[in-house]
């Protein structure tokens, strides 16, 4: 084909005639990424669609339970019993029958569905919060403080989960609950604190009888850490006015703490090993060389780079709360009485998050 023919061949705007040109690819963002695949998963589609029915009924017990006529679940009856005097069958009256004291399953199954998915929601996300927090501040800045907080987690997973939930229920729900004072807190700590500055000295000095440099700027940054907890340990237990960090009076805060304190170390160890790996790559030296402080470098860099395993570990962490919290009431620790209502008090001091806030703000 000669030139000529060539160019005529062509069409006004230079494509060849009678081609059909490609289609222009429209970017898709996450949202719509995520909401395709949802749609196209049927499986998961139903099971979404039976959560949120189970939550807007646990959250709509008391209309429901007017609709159907029910009792009230505290509402105690004899006449509802059979005739040997124990619990009866589904009736009109009673849709899912009755307890040994003549209460209506029913209605104490939605308040009681009310209860298990707002512990659940407090204390999956109280235990998501502590677990990233601790994660973010041990994987990035590493040497002290991860050495300090992964052994804390280690102690944690020592523990059996229900011997301590066990433990922790028993001794918080009954007369006025646990407190957990400030000046054994605040002398532990600063004691943690002397010891770990006591560790990085004669490291220090093993390594210069060596024959080795030891910087001063090393030394420097391998002491801040212990500095702020002495500190930190020695304001807690002389300036907190009642001398009380915390209390736990028994109800609903029993459940959660205890939830939460058996819970957080799997989550901070995920995030952890994760921060290891990202605080090395391009962008964050990146941000670095342009003169991101740390925090900014953690919540605005690493933590977007980590959100996809807190959604995974909030999912798995949920139901498990709820597990937990059904055999902590089995076993006679649990919210089972309470019947929706909001028994007991936890009352933090504003100290130890002041403190927080305040060492997370000056590093």
């Amino acid at each position: 084909m000669s030139s000529v023919e060539h160019l005529v061949s062509e069409g006004v705007d230079g494509t060849n005639a009678g081609v059909d040109t490609a289609p222009a690819i429209a970017a898709r963002s996450p949202w719509q990424l995520f909401r395709r695949r949802i749609l196209a998963d049927k499986v998961t589609l139903v099971a979404a669609i039976f959560i949120i029915f189970l939550v807007v009924v646990a959250v709509l017990a008391k209309p429901i339970i007017d609709i159907f006529g029910a009792r009230p679940p505290d509402v105690q009856s004899t006449k509802y019993l059979d005739e040997f005097g124990s619990a009866s069958g589904p009736s009109s009256e009673n849709l899912f029958g009755t307890d040994g004291l003549g209460r209506d399953v029913f209605s104490r199954t939605l308040y009681g569905a009310r209860i298990s998915i707002f512990v659940a929601i407090v204390s999956t996300t109280l235990t998501v919060l502590i677990g990233v927090t601790v994660g973010l501040l041990a994987g990035y800045y590493r040497g002290v403080a991860d050495t300090a907080l992964s052994r804390l987690m280690d102690v944690m997973l020592a523990f059996p989960v229900l011997l301590l939930a066990l433990g922790l229920g028993a001794a918080c729900s009954f007369g006025d609950g646990c407190r957990i004072e400030g000046a054994p807190v605040g002398l532990s700590l600063a004691a943690i604190a002397v010891a770990a500055a006591i560790s990085v000295v004669v490291t220090a000095i093993l390594t210069v009888r060596r024959g080795r440099r030891f910087p001063r700027d090393t030394l420097a940054a391998r002491l801040w850490l212990p500095a702020v907890m002495f500190i930190g340990g020695l304001a807690l237990a002389l300036l907190v006015d009642d001398g009380t960090i915390l209390k736990i009076s028994p109800g609903l805060p029993v459940v959660i703490f205890v939830i939460v304190i058996a819970s957080w170390p799997y989550i901070a160890r995920v995030i952890r090993g994760q921060t290891l790996s990202l605080r090395e790559k391009e962008f964050v030296e990146a941000a670095r060389a342009l003169g991101s402080s740390d925090r900014r470098i953690m919540f605005r860099h690493i933590l977007p780079n980590v959100l996809h395993i807190v959604i995974i570990n909030f999912s798995i962490r949920f139901p498990a709360s709820i597990e937990t919290e059904v055999i902590m009431s089995f076993l006679g620790i649990g919210v089972g009485i309470l019947l929706g209502r909001r028994g007991g008090r936890l009352v933090l001091s504003p100290f130890p998050p002041l403190l927080l806030a305040t060492v997370m703000l000056v590093y």
